[in-house]
Protein backbone atom coordinates (compact mmCIF):
# COMPACT_ATOMS: atom_id res chain seq x y z
CA UNK A 1 0.00 0.00 0.00
CA UNK A 2 1.93 3.32 -0.66
CA UNK A 3 0.91 6.42 1.04
CA UNK A 4 -0.67 8.30 -1.69
CA UNK A 5 -3.03 5.50 -3.01
CA UNK A 6 -4.17 5.66 1.28
CA UNK A 7 -8.02 5.05 1.50
CA UNK A 8 -9.18 7.47 3.78
CA UNK A 9 -11.11 4.73 6.21
CA UNK A 10 -7.49 3.60 7.53
CA UNK A 11 -7.13 6.59 9.58
CA UNK A 12 -9.90 9.27 10.58
CA UNK A 13 -8.02 12.55 8.88
CA UNK A 14 -4.07 13.68 8.14
CA UNK A 15 -1.12 12.97 6.33
CA UNK A 16 1.04 11.68 8.47
CA UNK A 17 3.34 14.32 8.73
CA UNK A 18 4.59 16.49 11.78
CA UNK A 19 2.60 18.83 10.92
CA UNK A 20 -0.69 17.31 9.86
CA UNK A 21 -0.87 13.96 11.21
CA UNK A 22 -2.77 10.57 10.76
CA UNK A 23 -5.86 11.20 13.95
CA UNK A 24 -6.97 7.65 15.01
CA UNK A 25 -10.15 7.72 16.65
CA UNK A 26 -10.56 3.80 16.98
CA UNK A 27 -8.67 0.49 17.32
CA UNK A 28 -8.69 -0.63 13.86
CA UNK A 29 -6.95 2.97 13.34
CA UNK A 30 -4.47 2.00 15.58
CA UNK A 31 -3.58 -0.96 13.88
CA UNK A 32 -3.48 0.54 10.86
CA UNK A 33 -0.46 2.12 11.37
CA UNK A 34 1.63 -0.98 10.66
CA UNK A 35 0.96 -0.30 7.16
CA UNK A 36 2.53 3.64 7.67
CA UNK A 37 5.12 2.50 10.15
CA UNK A 38 7.28 5.83 9.75
CA UNK A 39 4.60 8.49 9.72
CA UNK A 40 3.29 10.69 12.82
CA UNK A 41 0.32 9.68 14.98
CA UNK A 42 -2.16 11.26 17.30
CA UNK A 43 -4.96 10.12 19.21
CA UNK A 44 -8.29 12.09 19.49
CA UNK A 45 -10.11 9.83 21.42
CA UNK A 46 -9.44 6.93 23.58
CA UNK A 47 -8.90 3.05 22.34
CA UNK A 48 -11.45 0.16 23.11
CA UNK A 49 -9.68 -2.88 21.65
CA UNK A 50 -12.16 -5.36 22.85
CA UNK A 51 -13.32 -6.51 19.52
CA UNK A 52 -9.75 -7.06 18.60
CA UNK A 53 -8.50 -10.72 18.04
CA UNK A 54 -4.76 -10.71 20.07
CA UNK A 55 -3.95 -13.85 19.61
CA UNK A 56 -4.25 -13.72 15.82
CA UNK A 57 -2.61 -10.23 15.51
CA UNK A 58 0.39 -11.70 18.32
CA UNK A 59 0.85 -14.66 15.48
CA UNK A 60 1.26 -12.70 12.45
CA UNK A 61 3.26 -9.87 13.75
CA UNK A 62 4.59 -10.61 17.39
CA UNK A 63 3.17 -7.49 18.35
CA UNK A 64 -0.32 -5.89 18.67
CA UNK A 65 0.13 -2.47 16.33
CA UNK A 66 3.30 -2.75 14.08
CA UNK A 67 6.21 -4.85 14.45
CA UNK A 68 8.92 -1.99 13.44
CA UNK A 69 7.86 1.56 13.94
CA UNK A 70 10.24 4.32 13.07
CA UNK A 71 7.26 7.15 13.84
CA UNK A 72 5.96 9.29 16.55
CA UNK A 73 2.12 8.35 18.56
CA UNK A 74 1.16 11.24 20.76
CA UNK A 75 -1.46 9.47 22.97
CA UNK A 76 -2.30 12.82 23.53
CA UNK A 77 -3.35 11.77 27.06
CA UNK A 78 -5.96 9.29 25.77
CA UNK A 79 -5.74 5.76 26.87
CA UNK A 80 -5.50 2.13 25.20
CA UNK A 81 -7.87 -0.16 27.07
CA UNK A 82 -10.71 -2.44 26.78
CA UNK A 83 -9.10 -5.90 25.96
CA UNK A 84 -11.66 -8.05 27.60
CA UNK A 85 -13.24 -6.51 31.01
CA UNK A 86 -14.90 -8.10 33.99
CA UNK A 87 -16.53 -5.45 35.32
CA UNK A 88 -17.13 -7.93 38.84
CA UNK A 89 -13.84 -8.73 39.35
CA UNK A 90 -12.63 -5.71 38.16
CA UNK A 91 -10.23 -6.97 35.58
CA UNK A 92 -9.47 -6.47 31.78
CA UNK A 93 -7.55 -9.58 30.87
CA UNK A 94 -5.64 -10.47 27.71
CA UNK A 95 -5.29 -14.49 27.70
CA UNK A 96 -3.14 -16.28 25.01
CA UNK A 97 -1.43 -19.27 24.58
CA UNK A 98 2.43 -19.59 23.57
CA UNK A 99 2.66 -15.86 22.86
CA UNK A 100 6.48 -15.69 22.65
CA UNK A 101 6.45 -12.01 22.26
CA UNK A 102 3.76 -9.70 23.52
CA UNK A 103 3.89 -5.63 23.30
CA UNK A 104 2.04 -3.01 21.72
CA UNK A 105 5.06 -2.30 19.04
CA UNK A 106 7.91 -5.24 18.56
CA UNK A 107 11.03 -2.92 17.57
CA UNK A 108 11.09 0.59 18.52
CA UNK A 109 13.74 2.65 15.81
CA UNK A 110 14.13 6.11 16.66
CA UNK A 111 10.58 6.32 17.11
CA UNK A 112 8.67 8.63 19.66
CA UNK A 113 5.70 6.95 21.87
CA UNK A 114 4.31 9.86 24.49
CA UNK A 115 1.45 11.24 26.54
CA UNK A 116 -0.32 7.70 26.58
CA UNK A 117 -2.17 5.93 29.27
CA UNK A 118 -2.66 1.90 29.28
CA UNK A 119 -5.49 0.85 30.97
CA UNK A 120 -8.56 2.44 33.08
CA UNK A 121 -8.63 3.44 36.71
CA UNK A 122 -10.32 0.72 39.33
CA UNK A 123 -9.33 -2.18 36.51
CA UNK A 124 -6.72 -4.25 36.60
CA UNK A 125 -5.00 -5.05 33.54
CA UNK A 126 -4.06 -8.92 33.17
CA UNK A 127 -1.97 -10.23 30.49
CA UNK A 128 -2.45 -14.15 30.95
CA UNK A 129 0.14 -15.96 29.22
CA UNK A 130 -0.60 -19.63 28.92
CA UNK A 131 2.20 -22.02 27.72
CA UNK A 132 1.08 -25.39 26.60
CA UNK A 133 3.91 -26.33 25.01
CA UNK A 134 7.99 -26.39 25.50
CA UNK A 135 9.08 -22.82 23.71
CA UNK A 136 13.25 -22.80 22.63
CA UNK A 137 13.11 -19.53 21.21
CA UNK A 138 13.40 -15.92 23.35
CA UNK A 139 10.09 -14.83 25.14
CA UNK A 140 9.94 -11.08 24.82
CA UNK A 141 6.80 -9.69 27.06
CA UNK A 142 6.24 -6.16 27.76
CA UNK A 143 3.62 -3.54 27.30
CA UNK A 144 5.02 -0.45 24.88
CA UNK A 145 7.50 -2.56 22.91
CA UNK A 146 9.76 -5.53 23.25
CA UNK A 147 12.59 -3.54 21.70
CA UNK A 148 13.59 -0.28 21.52
CA UNK A 149 16.81 1.39 20.22
CA UNK A 150 17.64 5.30 20.14
CA UNK A 151 13.92 5.62 20.68
CA UNK A 152 12.25 7.64 23.14
CA UNK A 153 9.47 7.31 25.81
CA UNK A 154 7.45 10.42 27.45
CA UNK A 155 4.47 10.51 29.78
CA UNK A 156 3.11 6.94 29.36
CA UNK A 157 0.92 6.17 32.45
CA UNK A 158 0.59 2.34 32.94
CA UNK A 159 -2.72 1.46 35.38
CA UNK A 160 -2.64 -1.36 37.30
CA UNK A 161 -0.99 -3.86 35.11
CA UNK A 162 -0.21 -7.62 36.19
CA UNK A 163 1.44 -10.17 33.65
CA UNK A 164 1.11 -13.71 34.40
CA UNK A 165 3.14 -16.45 32.88
CA UNK A 166 1.95 -19.97 33.62
CA UNK A 167 2.43 -23.08 31.94
CA UNK A 168 1.07 -26.54 32.01
CA UNK A 169 3.72 -28.88 32.13
CA UNK A 170 5.72 -26.89 29.48
CA UNK A 171 9.42 -25.16 29.56
CA UNK A 172 10.84 -22.14 28.68
CA UNK A 173 14.75 -23.11 27.47
CA UNK A 174 15.60 -20.22 26.10
CA UNK A 175 16.11 -16.23 27.91
CA UNK A 176 13.37 -14.73 29.03
CA UNK A 177 12.90 -10.88 28.92
CA UNK A 178 10.12 -9.14 31.00
CA UNK A 179 9.66 -5.12 31.04
CA UNK A 180 7.00 -2.83 32.31
CA UNK A 181 7.83 -0.54 29.02
CA UNK A 182 10.29 -2.17 27.12
CA UNK A 183 11.87 -5.56 27.08
CA UNK A 184 15.46 -4.43 25.66
CA UNK A 185 16.17 -0.63 25.32
CA UNK A 186 19.30 0.61 23.61
CA UNK A 187 20.44 3.98 23.28
CA UNK A 188 17.10 5.53 24.73
CA UNK A 189 15.31 7.86 26.82
CA UNK A 190 12.63 6.95 28.88
CA UNK A 191 11.13 10.05 31.25
CA UNK A 192 8.02 11.36 32.68
CA UNK A 193 6.05 8.31 33.28
CA UNK A 194 4.27 6.43 35.86
CA UNK A 195 4.15 2.32 36.12
CA UNK A 196 2.47 0.05 37.98
CA UNK A 197 3.28 -3.32 36.91
CA UNK A 198 3.49 -6.88 38.78
CA UNK A 199 5.11 -10.14 37.39
CA UNK A 200 3.40 -13.46 38.73
CA UNK A 201 6.40 -16.70 37.59
CA UNK A 202 4.38 -20.56 37.62
CA UNK A 203 6.45 -21.82 34.86
CA UNK A 204 9.88 -23.91 34.56
CA UNK A 205 12.56 -22.14 33.05
CA UNK A 206 15.91 -23.52 32.32
CA UNK A 207 17.92 -20.43 31.15
CA UNK A 208 18.34 -16.42 31.97
CA UNK A 209 15.29 -14.02 33.06
CA UNK A 210 15.76 -10.47 33.07
CA UNK A 211 12.80 -8.55 34.45
CA UNK A 212 12.01 -5.17 35.62
CA UNK A 213 9.52 -2.67 36.28
CA UNK A 214 10.41 -0.61 33.48
CA UNK A 215 13.02 -2.24 31.31
CA UNK A 216 14.34 -6.06 31.35
CA UNK A 217 17.79 -4.94 29.82
CA UNK A 218 19.11 -2.04 29.16
CA UNK A 219 22.07 -0.13 27.66
CA UNK A 220 23.13 3.48 27.35
CA UNK A 221 19.45 4.05 28.21
CA UNK A 222 18.46 7.45 30.16
CA UNK A 223 15.47 7.42 32.94
CA UNK A 224 14.33 10.61 34.06
CA UNK A 225 11.71 11.20 36.36
CA UNK A 226 9.87 8.29 37.08
CA UNK A 227 7.26 6.45 38.98
CA UNK A 228 7.51 2.84 39.75
CA UNK A 229 5.46 0.24 41.53
CA UNK A 230 6.57 -3.07 40.78
CA UNK A 231 6.03 -6.62 42.17
CA UNK A 232 7.51 -9.93 41.50
CA UNK A 233 6.13 -13.58 42.55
Amino acid sequence: ISITDIDLNYFAYGDGSEENPYRISNAQHLLNIDYFDSANYVLISSINMANINIEERLNSLGALVSDNFSGVLDGANFSIFGFDVDDREKTDTIAVENAETFALFGSLNNATIKNLTIGTENIQLILLNTFAKSIENVVNLSLIATGANNSIIDNINVINFKMQIQSTSAQLTNSIYVGGLIGKSNNGTIKNSQVNFAVEFDVDFTNDVYVGGIIAEASNTNLQEMEVSFGLT
